[in-house]
Parts: C-alpha cells; sequence; structure tokens
C-alpha cells in the first residue's frame, strides 16, 4: 500500500512510463492478453487494479477501493477515476486491430455514484470506434456486489500511427 499523498506523486511521475515501457517493451504491437497482463503490473503495483482479460479492443479490470484511492469525503477520487478511465481505455485501444499508437484528444467522465473504501468495483473498457486517424472508447465502472453503474467515461484519441504486428 502506498502512503497518502504518495499516489498523486506517483501519478505525475511514473503513469507515463507505463507507456513508456509498453512502447520500449512492445513496439506498440498488439500485445497478447498474457503480455497486457504482464504489462500490468506496473499498473498493479500503483493502483492495485487486476487486469482479468484484454483482446479485441477490450480491457477489464477489477479494483478493492482502498484510502489510497479515496478523496478526504472518503469516496474514489475523481483525478484518479479519470486516471483509469485514460490509462484502461488505452489498454484496450492496445488490443484492438494494428494497436494504433495514440494520444489523447479529450476525455470525459460522468460520476454517478460513489464508491468507498472495501468496494469492488469492475473497470470495462471497450473501443467504439477506431478509425485512420481517430479512435473512441469507452470505460465503466461498475460496483462489483449491485451490477450498478458508478461512473461512465469516454474518451476521444488521435492515432499517430497505425502499427502491424510485426
Amino acid at each position: 500500500m502506498l502512503p497518502r499523498g504518495a499516489l498523486a506523486s506517483l501519478q505525475r511521475s511514473v503513469v507515463c512510463s507505463v507507456f513508456i515501457t509498453i512502447a520500449g517493451k512492445y513496439n506498440w504491437c498488439v500485445p497478447t492478453t498474457t503480455e497486457l497482463i504482464e504489462m500490468s503490473e506496473a499498473y498493479e503495483a500503483l493502483y492495485n487494479v487486476r487486469i482479468v482479460s484484454a483482446g479485441e479492443g477490450k480491457c477489464r479490470g477489477e479494483l478493492t477501493i482502498a484510502e489510497e484511492h479515496q478523496n478526504p469525503l472518503g469516496t474514489m477520487h475523481g483525478g484518479f477515476i479519470a486516471t483509469l478511465v485514460d490509462q484502461m481505455s488505452m489498454f484496450a485501444l492496445q488490443t484492438h486491430e494494428n494497436g494504433p499508437k495514440a494520444v489523447s484528444v479529450n476525455i470525459n467522465v460522468s460520476y454517478f455514484k460513489p464508491a468507498t473504501t472495501g468496494d469492488e468495483v469492475i473497470i470495462d473498457a471497450r473501443t467504439i470506434r477506431a478509425g485512420k486517424k481517430m479512435a473512441f472508447l469507452e470505460v465503466d465502472l461498475i460496483k462489483k456486489k449491485t451490477g450498478e453503474l458508478l461512473v461512465r467515461g469516454s474518451h476521444a484519441v488521435f492515432i499517430v500511427s497505425q502499427k502491424t504486428i510485426s
């Protein structure tokens, strides 16, 4: 577990290195499910997200909400949620046909219900459409116990380059 306040610091300094590592290790090709799970080890160390499946433009993870994920009110922090939307949707895109290299254009997050310590959350990311220059992705955060939709995020990205599987 990270000490309180350390997560935000790590998000600023390490989150980008996750994609540098992925690019360096996988050259932006479409990773297999096993490779995506291996790549998630750095991600898991930061956020305790467990990648449970990935492929065909989708990525699913699970998270048990802990103190380091909370805001001062004791619910899951909105900035942390936005980071999950960004990261998980990009993981989903990397499993899409040709695994395009992309950068964010717009992220929108709608918060419907809070999650608190101990809640188990499913993070379900999917590629809605990936064209030659733009891709559109969605991410739902769902309370595992009840099936309630907690958050819906949408992410539009500009495709920098199309890479083919090597």
